[in-house]
């Protein structure tokens, strides 16, 4: 019980620092999703009366907007390996990902918060589909946060090479953003492709949560 009581008030110290650290890229990436939402209107307007489109775009969107959360949040990460602070949490005689979790867990929050927030406001702004339509979406956004989190973490810790992460994530976005127009314009499926995503979120949460507790401390602490 006391162990328990420790763990969520390192968590909860750790989500200060968190957001103390992070305060400008969460002032930058707020205000890219804010202007991202003010110019959204010819673009639903487009996709009025062509409800799988839409849908499919909806979709695509919240999982862009969470990509953009998670690029940015996990920049801090990359930070912090630089100064070899995760080490601390390798020598504490704690299997892993136990001893990771006070990292973990404060980041997922912050993104959430933000992935919500800014879902309700598309929602608000536009109602482009249905609710419940929307809340499983949003719900698939956030598996899909929760896996990148862990995706990143651990090849972040893994990878001695940082450019070659900073590269693979910055393609991501471009992928993320013009994959799904280009399949269109091939006319494939557009059912075909709402399961091409589901399975992507779902693989990339499962994945996440398997490299994370494959985590070698031996490796982590020689790089």
């Amino acid at each position: 019980m006391l162990y328990m009581v420790n763990k969520i008030k390192f968590i909860k110290l750790e989500l200060k620092n968190l957001i103390k650290s992070m305060f400008i890229s969460l002032v930058l990436i707020n205000v890219i999703l804010f202007m991202l939402l003010l110019n959204l209107n010819d673009f639903f307007a487009t996709l009025k009366n062509m409800r799988d489109l839409s849908q499919l775009y909806v979709l695509v969107l919240l999982i862009s907007i969470s990509y953009s959360i998670i690029f940015i949040s996990t920049i801090n990460l990359e930070k912090e390996k630089l100064y070899n602070l995760y080490h601390r949490y390798f020598v504490i005689p704690i299997k892993s990902p136990y001893n990771l979790i006070i990292k973990i867990i404060p980041l997922v929050i912050i993104d959430l918060v933000l992935l919500i927030f800014w879902g309700v406001i598309l929602f608000l702004m536009y109602s482009p589909v249905k609710l419940q339509i929307y809340l499983l979406y949003l719900l698939l956004s956030i598996i899909f946060i929760i896996g990148g989190i862990l995706t990143f973490f651990y090849f972040n810790l893994t990878i001695s090479n940082s450019s070659i992460l900073h590269a693979i994530k910055f393609i991501l976005i471009f992928a993320f953003a013009y994959i799904p127009k280009f399949l269109i314009t091939k006319n494939i499926s557009i059912q075909l492709l709402f399961g091409l995503i589901l399975f992507l979120i779902i693989a990339i949460f499962f994945v996440g949560i398997f490299l994370v507790n494959k985590l070698s401390s031996e490796k982590v602490l020689l790089q």
